[in-house]
């Protein structure tokens, strides 16, 4: 690749170095010729001459350049051709922005309605909670209420079962005694009692 470039650099010195010596020549001969008053059939050959070199010159290095003027051409196409890629590339890049920043403000809406929905239900929640706790306490409350009645119903019930049972011994032993009564009355002296 080194070798290559300095042998297109020294032949594009070679054809400069030429062009130019070319052009002094043709430079002399024309003042030459100037100065003969455009006399001189001599002159006006090697003025000739001179521009025969030159465009020879000229066309040696069009030959030399056209190689590179097509590919540099060709590169410019590639680079338009890269340029509108890469312009489509940065439209896109552009749009792809615009929908990342309405995406963006789309999920922080949702974020924000997610967060109040979640703060609802949680206080939602929270109100269920609380209602249900005070029902619960009421019934707790109404629970203990109903024990305290049932034991106090229950002792009555005792007491009134207690003294049913002292009527009933009384009765009957109040009608074991009138049983015995009659049997007793037969005996003198024997004390009646009173009924009840």
């Amino acid at each position: 690749m080194m070798d290559n470039q300095s042998e297109r650099l020294r032949k594009w010195k070679n054809l400069l170095k030429n062009y130019r010596a070319d052009h002094e020549y043709l430079n002399k001969v024309g003042k030459s010729w100037i100065l003969s008053e455009g006399r001189s059939t001599e002159t006006e050959r090697k003025i000739k001459e001179a521009l025969i070199h030159t465009d020879k010159s000229l066309n040696a290095i069009k030959e030399y350049f056209e190689p590179y003027l097509e590919t540099m051409q060709k590169e410019i196409e590639h680079l338009r051709v890269t340029n509108e890629s890469g312009n489509e590339l940065i439209h896109q890049n552009e749009r792809l922005n615009y929908e990342n920043v309405q995406l963006k403000q789309k999920l922080d809406g949702l974020e924000a309605i997610r967060k109040d929905n979640f703060q609802s239900i949680m206080e939602r929640k929270q109100e269920q909670f609380d209602e249900t706790f005070k029902i619960q306490n009421d019934l707790i409350g109404n629970l203990r209420e109903q024990l305290e009645q049932n034991a106090k119903e229950m002792q009555t019930l005792r007491q009134l079962n207690t003294n049913l049972k002292s009527t009933m011994d009384e009765r009957a032993l109040i009608q074991t005694q009138e049983c015995l009564l009659p049997e007793a009355s037969n005996i003198i002296g024997y004390p009646t009692l009173p009924l009840l």
